[in-house]
Order: structure tokens, then C-alpha cells, then sequence
């Protein structure tokens, strides 16, 4: 549940609708829901340093699923279907668990970042559902336990300039620069190995979220993140400070956390990560850079 003065994160359906859910109700079709319709699509991070070689990949279902109203959007991701394992210092089965972990602690701080995810296993989806032998739906039941995250409704805030060969920040989206500087801040705290920048979106209401979080604990390409965030204005959105402040005064919820990162990550990530939390809630500054709470 988002912490007060978070904006819930703004999650796709298959229509345009009015009637959409709460956080709640989207979380109680993510645990508890059935996709209809499957499809299996193979997502690329797409790397700047060598824009024509061949690039790392990873499985994904997209899924439309049962409930009121039907169709909202949500990603299946399984744990045996990570980022292939030479592009990766983190061995493949733990990405899954790595992405769970961030949105552990997006869910526990309340400060809806990374949307929401359970984990998940559709290989009793032939029980509810027809599944004809090769179809996406027959195949997402063959693939076992994963994540499955309601799809953020969104639009990047990156795009490639064919011209210089390089990603870089659209001047055709409007973005809250606080709201990017939290996102960016979260990312770095968890070290979440934001390589593909297609991983940041901008909702409606224009706030950031992040949505690729399979590298969470490893820190990779954390110099590239530390740069941008260096090359923003300091503001950062208040109530996201509010409530990464909130793990150091409620006890319950910061022991809460703790317990259920060192599950998924370890108890060396988990220590490492709670120390860069304490140095940022006590100095301010992330990266060398001094930032200022902003309303």
C-alpha cells in the first residue's frame, strides 16, 4: 500500500477504461487471478555501446487477466527464463527473486516504484482454462514459478538518437524531475542494474517508475546511473523521502523488511543495503550528490 501523498501506480487493461482498480484490487488479481490469453515474447535490453551486435534477452508472458473489470495487463516472468548467462554477473535462476526483492521493498516502503508483483506458478492453469498442446497459454504452464507484475501504463522517457548512436532524454515527454531523481535514488540504493533505460516510464500524472529490476543486488552499470542522477536538478519528491525515512523510525516495518530480503537476497545484500540507507537518511547524499526534499 502506498505511503500518504504516494501516487498509486497507473497499471494498463486491455481497453481503456474508467472503472480502474485500487492498489488492493490490483494486487488481489495479481496473487489470486487466471490469465484468458497468453503471449510469449522474448524482451531485449538494449545496450548503447554496441548497437549492432547481438544483445541480452529474456522470457516473458504477457497475460490478460480474469476478475472485474477482465483484462488488466500483467507480465509473467519465470524464474528459469532470466537474462542469458553471459551477459550477466548474476546467475540466471536468481533473477526472478532479485525482482521480487525490489518490489519487497517498493511495497514495504510504500513508495510505489516497482508495480505490483507476486510470485506465481500457471502450470495448474490447464485445470481452469483450454489449453491447446503449443499454444502461449500451454507453454506459460510449462514454465513453472516466476514473478507476475501488473504492466505499468506508461510511456518511456528515453528514446535512441540514430544520429549520435546513443540513448537520451526525450524533450517530447513531460516528467516530474522529483519523481525521476526517487526513481533514480531507489535504483541506486538496491543496485538494480538499470542497463536498458527503457526501464523507466512515465505515467499519466507524470511521475517515473521503473519496471526491470532483474539485476537488483548486483550494481551493474550503477556509474551510468550515478551520472544521471548527477546531471538532475537535487529535488527529490518529499513523500518518497517521507518514506524511505519511515523504515528508520518504525522499527516493525524496517525488521519486516530485513526478514523478508534476506530470503530472497541474502543476509551480506541485505546488511549492505540497510547501511547505504542509513548513510543516505543521515547525510542527505547519494552518489555525491546532496539532495533536497521536495513537495
Amino acid at each position: 500500500m502506498p505511503a500518504q501523498d504516494i501516487t498509486q501506480i497507473s497499471y494498463r487493461y486491455a481497453k481503456e477504461r474508467v472503472d480502474t482498480l485500487n492498489s488492493q484490487e490490483v494486487e488481489g488479481l495479481i496473487r489470486e487471478s487466471f490469465p484468458y490469453s497468453a503471449k510469449g515474447v522474448k524482451t531485449e535490453l538494449r545496450t548503447t555501446d554496441q548497437p549492432y551486435k547481438k544483445i541480452p534477452r529474456f522470457d516473458e508472458f504477457w497475460l490478460l487477466m480474469e476478475g472485474r473489470p477482465d483484462g488488466l495487463i500483467a507480465v509473467f516472468r519465470p524464474f528459469m527464463g532470466g537474462i542469458e548467462a553471459e551477459y550477466t554477473s548474476a546467475p540466471p535462476p536468481t533473477h526472478g527473486r532479485r525482482n521480487y526483492a525490489a518490489y519487497i521493498v517498493s511495497m514495504t516502503a510504500g513508495v510505489e516504484i516497482v508495480p505490483i508483483t507476486a510470485v506465481r506458478d500457471f502450470r495448474e492453469i490447464a485445470n481452469y482454462r483450454e489449453c491447446a498442446k503449443g499454444s502461449d497459454l500451454w507453454r506459460l504452464s510449462k514454465a513453472g514459478q516466476g514473478t507476475l507484475s501488473a504492466m505499468i501504463n506508461g510511456t518511456q522517457i528515453y528514446g535512441f538518437d540514430p544520429n549520435n548512436f546513443e540513448v537520451c532524454l526525450r524533450t517530447d515527454v513531460a516528467y516530474r524531475s522529483s519523481s525521476f531523481v526517487a526513481a533514480l535514488v531507489f535504483d541506486i540504493l538496491i543496485g538494480s542494474g538499470q542497463r536498458d533505460f527503457s526501464s523507466y516510464l512515465v505515467d499519466k500524472e507524470s511521475f517515473v517508475r521503473s519496471r526491470y529490476h532483474h539485476e537488483a543486488w548486483t550494481h551493474t552499470a550503477q556509474d551510468r546511473l550515478e551520472k544521471i542522477l548527477q546531471e538532475q536538478p537535487p529535488e527529490i519528491q518529499k513523500a518518497f523521502w517521507n518514506a524511505l525515512m519511515s523504515l528508520r523510525e518504525m522499527p516493525l516495518k524496517r525488521n519486516r523488511l530485513k526478514d523478508l530480503l534476506v530470503g530472497y537476497v541474502g543476509l551480506e545484500k541485505t546488511t549492505n543495503f540497510f547501511k547505504d540507507l542509513g548513510k543516505l537518511l543521515q547525510t542527505g547524499s547519494i552518489a555525491h550528490v546532496k539532495l533536497d526534499p521536495y513537495q
